[in-house]
């Protein structure tokens, strides 16, 4: 079988149940950085804590076993993390040594049977991510003092007393467990077959079942395969799927953006950071995606070098922190928390945009543009911009006028929560008349024209007739361009607007014609156009997934490459399939 088919296959047979994800971003910078997704069907009630050191930590109860003796212990290092129910149990966190521990779920754990009569020489613990955390600073001290202990479940039916009336309780705690470190080194803990098992994690991921072995044998066939590369991978949310998704984007995560543009001024620390959102994202599950439980309830972004800890919640997605080298852990009075959810959940900056003194350049008509344009080159640009200035200068109270004009129309319209932008599409723009430019003038700014005319969707359907849309020149990059080494030689964009009555409505420059088409859907990307998208969408409804399992599982028929490459021709090729075998 084709790997791809194999992990298509996984994928559609194995229950999401409870997803989590975790992973050390792979960065040739001194950086360490690591993030996790927590995902669970149960609500765990997180508290942000701060534990100092020597904090009591008395060992919760064993599933199994209502007579092992009570162990107590002391923290040796201070952490931060978050707790499960409120109670001092953490089920991830970043200790002041740099070293992070989690727990994600992996329903093919079997713990060790425990020893009662080695209680004494090898204590019992349950509460196994606080230990690390609190009694270790690198991986390697892990790997060699975890012997010491014997590491079990905790009872499930402690859930009862710290859970709200008619909540959902969980049957079993089965878990393993990613650590990472300063150094930036990774291991996973695996309780496989009574065993406990302690493995290096080449790629520093971690998701859920199967357990890590089989997921690095996936990912070493995915490798193999004459199908793969590393722009076409699986995109669903299952547990294979997210491995492969984070493995793959991590061995790009020291790709840059383009030098000395706008968005490529971060600090090395802020550019980690921001790698590490950005692919701990793409495995984010979505409250649309599971409904009621299973979603993810916070991700986690750890800075185990400058030891920083940052958290996110399902509903407050602005990222918060906490810096623990400004935390006493020395001081017991610093036993603190917070719920996982405080803060603001949005930045308003409407303040600032208010007293700002800059805005965007005001070009000068385009007939003057245009004549600059012939010139090229570096004095184009400074001949523009002077000319931009000596326009709005000349025509100062014609512009307060008109100026103030738009700035209120702009107002309203913002009021009205009419919303337009572009995003790129292989297009055709209709040809232009410049005979007719009088009656029908040509506009180019089409995001900037609807916002500044419109309110509604259906006054966009209407007022659009009375102008012509056509691209503006690209030419215009060199003018304006701080480096110009790099040219888009074209803009073919189509425009999704929304407005405040949740009405929705695409611009397609579709053959030499504008097009404007409800978007039942509400969703836009790039190409193909709308209309072929709402094809795909529904042929996608129409998928009988259990027939697809099936036909997956006898794999009756090998999809070509060519169909593989394309998650459209996937989709289309099995729903072709389906429809005319009797699977």
């Amino acid at each position: 079988m084709h790997i791809p088919s194999l992990v298509a296959f996984f994928a559609a047979i194995m229950p999401l149940a409870h997803g989590c994800s975790d992973f050390l971003l792979n960065t040739t910078s001194d950086q360490v950085v690591s993030a996790r997704t927590m995902d669970f069907t149960i609500d765990l009630r997180s508290l942000v804590e701060i534990v100092p050191r020597d904090t009591v930590v008395e060992e919760l109860v064993v599933q199994g076993c209502p007579d092992c003796p009570n162990y107590a212990w002391r923290t040796k290092y201070g952490f931060v993390g978050l707790n499960t129910m409120g109670i001092n149990a953490a089920a991830d966190g970043l200790n002041e040594k740099g070293l992070s521990a989690g727990f994600l779920v992996l329903h093919a754990s079997k713990y060790p049977a425990v020893n009662i009569s080695d209680a004494v020489r090898r204590p019992i613990v349950s509460s196994i991510v606080t230990y690390i955390l609190g009694n270790f600073a690198t991986v390697d001290e892990v790997k060699a003092n975890l012997t010491d202990v014997q590491l079990t479940q905790f009872d499930p039916k402690l859930q009862a007393i710290f859970s709200r009336p008619g909540e959902r309780m969980m049957s079993s705690f089965l878990l393993h467990l990613p650590v990472h470190d300063a150094a930036g080194k990774s291991i996973v803990i695996e309780f496989l077959d009574g065993v406990v098992n302690i493995f290096d994690n080449p790629h520093g991921v971690l998701t859920n079942d199967p357990p890590l072995a089989k997921h690095l044998a996936l990912v070493k066939a995915l490798n193999n395969s004459a199908l793969h590369d590393d722009t076409t991978f699986a995109g669903g949310y299952s547990s294979i799927e997210r491995f492969q998704r984070l493995t793959i984007l991590n061995r790009h995560a020291d790709a840059t953006f383009t030098a000395n543009t706008s968005y490529s001024t971060a600090t090395s620390d802020q550019a980690a950071l921001a790698a590490a959102a950005h692919i701990i994202n793409t495995v984010t599950i979505p409250t649309a995606f599971v409904g009621e439980g299973g979603s993810t309830q916070y991700t986690v972004i750890r800075d185990h070098k400058n030891l920083r800890f940052y958290f996110r919640s399902n509903e407050n997605q602005i990222l918060r922190s906490l810096d623990l080298n400004q935390i006493d852990f020395a001081n017991a009075a610093n036993r603190k928390a917070i719920d996982v959810n405080f803060g603001d959940w949005h930045v308003d900056v409407t303040a600032a945009v208010l007293q700002s003194t800059a805005h965007s350049l005001d070009l000068p008509p385009r007939s003057v543009v245009e004549g600059l344009l012939q010139k090229g080159g570096g004095s184009a640009a400074a001949a523009t911009n002077a000319a931009a200035v000596a326009s709005t200068k000349g025509s100062f109270w014609m512009g307060a006028f008109v100026g103030g004009a738009s700035a209120a129309l702009a107002a309203v319209v913002v009021m009205r929560g009419l919303s337009a932008g572009f995003l790129t599409l292989n297009s055709v723009y209709p040809t232009l008349n410049i005979s007719d430019a009088i009656r029908r003038p040509v506009v180019a700014s089409i995001v900037t024209y609807i916002l500044g005319n419109f309110a509604t969707t259906n006054e966009v359907k209407e007022g659009l007739s009375h102008v012509q849309l056509g691209q503006f020149d690209t030419a215009i990059q060199t003018m304006i361009a701080k480096d110009v080494t790099f040219k888009i030689q074209a803009l073919p964009f189509h425009m999704p607007i929304q407005d405040a009555s949740g009405h929705s409505i695409v611009i397609e420059f579709l053959n030499g014609t504008t097009n404007v088409y409800d978007n039942p859907n509400g969703v836009l990307t790039n190409d193909p156009p709308l209309l072929d998208q709402l094809v795909l969408v529904e042929a996608m409804d129409n998928l009988d997934r259990h027939a697809l399992s099936r036909w997956l599982r006898t794999h009756r028929s090998i999809p070509t490459p060519d169909d593989l490459k394309s998650p459209c021709r996937r989709v289309l090729f099995a729903q072709h399939e389906l429809q005319h075998r009797d699977g």
